[in-house]
């Protein structure tokens, strides 16, 4: 338990908190300016004394040499399982660079497990570590039994701990599995553009 509101402030900041800017869900990367306007209204709101008025504020001190930068802490926040076919590689390597240019963390198959590694345990460790589950969807994902063990496992710990969140990616017009006919999909198929502005959306409001 942190006892001190200025170190759970800290703490719960470089966790993401403290990404406010723009403040319609960050940009995945915290700067040492938001950090501290961060823990600046949460201590002032939680310290101030009623009768005195006085509340704690932290103080922003500067590097003598910082070359007019300032220093920044990636959120933590924006991890990815992207689950594909492997008949969708030119897709997966263009969307794998666009979320990289971004900040976004990406845990794909090819780049996370190594000759040796138990596959079943790379990908359920994976799947684990991720705050999102993005499943790409099509005609060659929806015929594939290992994306739908991905996706079962994906579920079942969504259901046990309430994370990852599953982001449906629609790159064919298929039919969608039952269910996932109840989640809003990412609509890749007709403008890729569009797409990726909808599913950085929706990274953002988590």
């Amino acid at each position: 338990m942190i006892h001190s509101p200025f170190a759970e402030a800290l703490f719960k900041g470089l966790e993401g908190a403290a990404d406010i800017i723009p403040a319609d869900g960050g940009n995945g990367v915290i700067t040492a300016s938001e950090l501290y306007l961060y823990i600046r209204e949460q201590l002032e709101s939680q310290t101030i004394d009623v009768d005195t008025g006085l509340k704690q504020t932290p103080q922003f001190y500067t590097l003598d040499r910082h070359d007019n930068g300032e220093f920044i802490f990636l959120n933590p926040r924006h991890r990815l399982f992207i689950s594909y076919s492997h008949r969708d590689k030119e897709f997966l390597n263009t969307l794998t660079s666009d979320l990289e240019n971004v900040e976004i963390s990406v845990w794909i198959d090819e780049k996370k497990i190594k000759v040796g590694d138990s596959i079943t345990q790379r990908i359920e460790k994976g799947i684990s570590g991720c705050d999102f589950f993005c499943l790409v969807i099509s005609e060659h994902s929806v015929k594939s039994n290992w994306v739908g063990r991905e996706y079962n496992a994906a579920l079942n710990e969504q259901l046990s701990s309430g994370t990852p969140t599953i982001l449906p990616l629609l790159i064919q017009e298929v039919e969608l599995p039952f269910l996932l006919k109840d989640i809003k999909y990412a609509d890749f198929s007709r403008d890729y553009n569009d797409g990726i502005k909808e599913l950085l959306k929706a990274i953002k409001r988590q």
